[in-house]
């Protein structure tokens, strides 16, 4: 239950951080703020897809939303990940991180919050989440109980 709950935390402040950065997109120009919600809404599912789909701990994620739509993509086998699953969660998580970076620059409080959020739910994940996870194929997971 406690993973669970740093898995919704963790989810909330990321997704706080892209709201940042597609605020600081949509009050400079509106247009790249609507095609950031297109490559989110490309890029999530594509990395739940790429590493999510494959845990095999999916069932009892403590992410909980990532588990849950992991039920609704085409079956993978879990397993050890193979490079393309890397590159499917590593080019559309620069992807989501990166777009806002020219804007958020011109606007160093949005900036600075971006990365607070984004830190604190990768700090929250490596130090609350991995060392709870049971999926041994998992670089992170596997790192921190070994």
């Amino acid at each position: 239950m406690k993973t669970r709950f740093h898995g919704l935390l963790s989810l909330g402040l990321a997704t706080a951080a892209l709201a940042v950065g597609w605020g600081a997109m949509a009050k400079a120009d509106p247009r790249m703020a609507w095609m950031y919600l297109g490559v989110m809404a490309v890029s999530a599912p594509l990395v739940i897809f790429s590493y999510c789909a494959k845990c095999s701990n999916r069932g009892d994620c403590g992410h909980v939303i990532p588990g849950w739509l992991t039920r609704m993509l085409p079956e993978r086998q879990p397993g050890p990940y193979r490079w393309l699953d890397y590159l499917g969660t590593v080019l559309p998580g620069l992807a989501l991180v990166g777009l806002p970076q020219l804007w958020l620059w011109r606007q160093p409080g949005a900036l600075a919050l971006f990365w607070l959020l984004l830190l604190a739910a990768t700090l929250d994940i490596r130090v609350k989440m991995c060392v709870a996870c049971r999926n041994r194929n998992c670089l992170l997971a596997r790192r921190v109980t070994e």
